[in-house]
């Protein structure tokens, strides 16, 4: 859950130290999404983020689980104001801060002196905002982060003072689409259409609209489709900036979302494109081979709509993978090398005929083939390529 408050975002983790890679997983991949954001500050990382803004006095603080209360014990009074939930301390900070001058002329000068304070002697000095600050300190009460949902459209804005020609601009486009790419993946979603505001020094804005004909969110692929949209794009006086806004976009749903394991996201992406492929050609021509034990290698697979989770043991070390059906008649040429491979007769009610299957290799084709000579035909047949 995320809280965003004053340029401070909070990232509850507490419950996957087995899910989504564990906390450190999590840190690390919180750290790279800042890192591309250019987002200056410090990493905190604690057992209850209700102490963290107390802990954020330096660029990265990483405390290991269960020991936070004794780090906290040991940092200066001057902290105590940063303990809590962020709203409060955004609106009291002032009247925190002269509590605490208060308790240094008293002969407060660490956390821990205030933490060994029973709630009546709180009370009768501090009065109610010494309170809730005990109650924060000690896991009295705790801090609930709701979800943020924003609505705000994702956009990027560019200096154009270095921009004078398109490959410039691309090369500028390409930092900026990294940045978008990392916020769609932040919201699920993908973008159906780009706009481009070219803000220029001596006439009105110049406005671009790019529907997309597929719905795009990683950068590499982006870049290029926005680099045959703008290849013949002029602008007649200096730009001064470029915004660019994801203007629509639908929701992206993977099979089991991982933000940070990709694999089950390229799982249904590709169980997607073989959707689309079986709606134009039927559901009998495309599918994912699934293979199933038989001695005849035309019928040792069937077309499923489901990618296999595993690979049987019943491959055949010596057949290729590629398969002709049927098999297509085949003349092996004079310089032709063949290697016996195996023998097979055909199910007896389909006529039974038996193979001798070869594979062929050729001087000018070092493309080996699988071959077989038809006795019943008295014919060769090319069966598969390796």
């Amino acid at each position: 859950m995320f809280l965003p408050l004053d340029n401070t975002l909070y990232l509850d983790i507490g419950q996957t130290e087995k899910l989504l890679g564990g906390e450190q997983k999590i840190l690390s991949t919180f750290e790279n999404l800042t890192h591309t954001f250019e987002s200056p500050g410090s990493t905190v990382l604690v057992d209850r983020p209700e102490w963290a803004q107390m802990f954020a006095t330096q660029e990265k603080n990483i405390l290991d689980s269960g020991k936070s209360l004794n780090a906290l014990m040991r940092l200066p009074i001057d902290r105590l104001p940063f303990c809590g939930d962020p709203i409060s301390i955004e609106e009291e900070l002032s009247e925190r801060k002269k509590l605490v001058s208060f308790m240094k002329r008293v002969g407060m000068y660490g956390v821990k002196d205030f933490f060994q304070l029973n709630t009546q002697s709180i009370n009768r000095r501090f009065g109610k905002m010494g309170i809730d600050l005990s109650d924060w300190l000690t896991g009295k009460r705790s801090l609930t982060l709701p979800l943020v949902n924003p609505f705000e459209p994702i956009q990027e804005s560019i200096d154009g003072e270095e921009i004078f020609e398109m490959d410039s601009l691309l090369f500028c486009l390409r930092k900026t689409l990294i940045k978008m790419e990392t916020r769609l993946q932040g919201r699920a979603l993908i973008a159906k259409e780009l706009k481009f505001q070219f803000h220029l020094a001596s006439h009105m804005p110049l406005l671009k609209t790019l529907p997309l004909s597929e719905p795009l969110r990683e950068a590499s692929p982006l870049l290029k489709v926005i680099q045959e949209f703008l290849r013949n794009l002029q602008w007649q006086s200096p730009l001064q900036r470029l915004e660019v806004t994801v203007s629509d976009t639908i929701p992206y749903a993977p099979g089991q979302l991982s933000l940070w394991d990709q694999t089950e996201n390229q799982k249904q992406d590709l169980l997607n494109f073989v959707d689309r492929w079986r709606s134009r050609y039927g559901d009998n021509h495309v599918g994912f081979a699934q293979l199933q034990p038989s001695y005849l290698p035309e019928k040792s697979f069937s077309l499923a709509t489901e990618v296999a989770e595993s690979t049987p043991d019943y491959i055949h070390p010596a057949r290729p993978l590629f398969i002709f059906s049927p098999p297509q008649p085949y003349f092996p040429p004079k310089n032709a090398r063949l290697i016996p491979s195996e023998k097979l007769v055909t199910e007896w009610w389909e006529g039974p005929t038996v193979r001798e299957y070869f594979t062929v290799t050729t001087d000018s084709d070092h493309r080996p083939l699988w071959v077989f000579w038809d006795e019943n035909k008295q014919q060769w047949f090319l069966h598969g390529s390796f």
